[in-house]
C-alpha cells in the first residue's frame, strides 16, 4: 500500500523472538489497555475467549518475560515491564500490532513455524556417511 509505514526492524526482531503466539500479543494489549490497572486472569480468559487455564498459562508467560507482575489481589496482574527500554519496545510492538495486524501476525506465525521445523528436524534420522 503506498505511503504505508513499514514495521521497524527492532519490532520485527522482537516479535520473532519474544512473541510466541497471537493470544500472547492479544493478552499484552489487554494489559496495556488497562492503563496500569489490575486484570484478573478470568477477565483475560473472557476477553480472549479462551479457558481460564489457558489464560493463566498466558499470564504466566507474560510474567516470566517481565511484562506483568502480580497485582495486590490473588489472581490479578498488572502491566509492569522490567525496565523503560522493554516498556518502549512492548508499546511500539503493540502499536504496530494494531496498525499492521496481518503483517505482525504473519511474523508471529512464521517464527512459530520456524521453531516447529527446528524441533521436528531434531528428531530426523540421518544416514551415517
Amino acid at each position: 500500500m503506498p505511503g504505508r509505514e513499514e514495521i521497524p526492524d527492532e519490532v520485527r526482531r522482537f516479535v520473532q523472538t519474544a512473541v510466541p503466539s497471537v493470544p500472547y500479543a492479544e493478552a499484552l494489549l489487554l494489559f496495556l489497555a488497562a492503563h496500569g490497572g489490575e486484570l484478573e486472569t478470568l477477565a483475560v480468559a473472557r476477553r480472549l475467549y479462551i479457558t481460564e487455564p489457558a489464560a493463566a498459562a498466558l499470564v504466566e508467560e507474560l510474567r516470566a518475560a517481565g511484562v506483568v507482575s502480580p497485582g495486590s489481589s490473588p489472581g490479578t496482574h498488572v502491566f509492569a515491564p522490567r525496565d523503560g527500554e522493554h516498556e518502549r519496545l512492548l508499546r511500539l510492538t503493540a502499536r504496530y500490532y494494531t496498525t499492521h495486524l496481518i503483517d505482525v501476525t504473519e511474523l508471529i506465525h512464521s517464527a512459530t513455524a520456524r521453531h516447529a521445523r527446528r524441533f521436528a528436524d531434531a528428531f530426523k534420522f540421518r544416514k551415517e556417511p
